[in-house]
């Protein structure tokens, strides 16, 4: 009887610290910045992209990934985005800048409402600019936003993906980090052809609910080398020290610094880091084809 009333208070003295532990992860994770790298120059979308920032391709009724991408940052409590961009991006600049000129000249013939989602977004987010060297990799490209994170969680967006989600993605995200503690990247299945072209995650446990336990990552593997079929869709929430390990990560295959390369040597080094496979669906703009796929959804499902 002792035995058994150790087991039962040493097993509700271990419940009780878990509980701890997760409030307090909740209190210390708060989420206001993102960080969008805009460096690449678009050549799958030539010749439209020699003069036009391919982040600024319409979707549906005239909406631009970037501001599908930046809606769901301010829908998911963020303030803050910061885009990496290169010298030739003055356009989206002007973007989310005020254009008093034209809400004038909208508002003499009865249009200023075309302007309405865009103007308020733009009065709930701060945005910063940073150029960078274009070409080599997204990881560099978020190593470059280091002097904008304090020692805090952040997300990383990428603009080509843009995600249909009736709880906005990010804000998956930050519940899951919230709730365990870590670093979280958002997942899809994908098919064995596919994997290939997607940086893929290698799974410790099941954790439940769509979250899974990474046990190491892979950028663009051979598919010999993948043992689960979750991929990378563009979305993270980061802890601060993924920047130690950005700052000494050597270049991948390609010559590019990767983010899914520092995240791998977090995970061997013991940090946590999390799988979650997101609730909605998922779409890659990044080629015509694919862009052409998400235009036929959004036009369909956004009236």
């Amino acid at each position: 009887m002792k035995k058994f009333l150790i087991c039962m208070f040493i097993s509700t003295q271990l419940f009780a610290v878990h509980s701890d532990m997760q409030i307090a992860a909740q209190k210390q994770i708060k989420v206001t910045k993102a960080v969008i790298p805009v460096g690449g120059r678009g050549t799958r979308f030539l010749p439209f992209t020699k003069t036009v920032p391919k982040e600024l391709v319409p979707i549906a009724n005239g909406k631009p990934s970037i501001q599908y991408v930046v809606e769901e940052a301010e829908s998911s409590g963020i303030n803050e985005c910061l885009f990496i961009t290169s010298g030739h991006k003055d356009g989206l600049f002007d973007y989310f800048n005020p254009n008093p000129e034209l809400d004038d000249w909208l508002k003499t013939r009865n249009k200023f409402h075309f302007l309405t989602g865009l103007n308020n977004l733009c009065l709930q987010m701060n945005f910063r600019y940073v150029n960078s060297l274009t070409g080599l990799g997204v990881g560099y490209a978020v190593l470059c936003a280091q002097p904008f994170i304090n020692d805090e969680y952040f997300a990383a967006m990428w603009p080509d993906n843009v995600m249909y989600c009736d709880v906005p993605c990010i804000r998956q995200l930050i519940e899951v980090a919230q709730l365990y503690g870590g670093s979280v990247i958002a997942v899809e299945e994908v098919s064995k052809e596919d994997m290939v072209a997607y940086g893929m995650v290698e799974i410790e446990k099941d954790l439940g609910d769509g979250v899974f336990a990474v046990s190491g990552l892979k950028q663009k593997p051979v598919i010999t080398e993948v043992t689960s079929n979750l991929a990378v869709i563009g979305r993270f929430v980061l802890s601060s020290r993924v920047f130690d390990y950005l700052d000494r990560l050597q270049p991948g295959r390609s010559g590019e610094y990767w983010l899914t390369d520092a995240l791998d040597q977090m995970v061997q080094n013991g940090e946590p880091v999390f799988a979650y496979v997101i609730k909605g669906r998922f779409f890659d703009t990044g080629t015509p084809k694919k862009w052409a796929e998400a235009v036929a959804f959004y036009t369909e499902h956004e009236k």
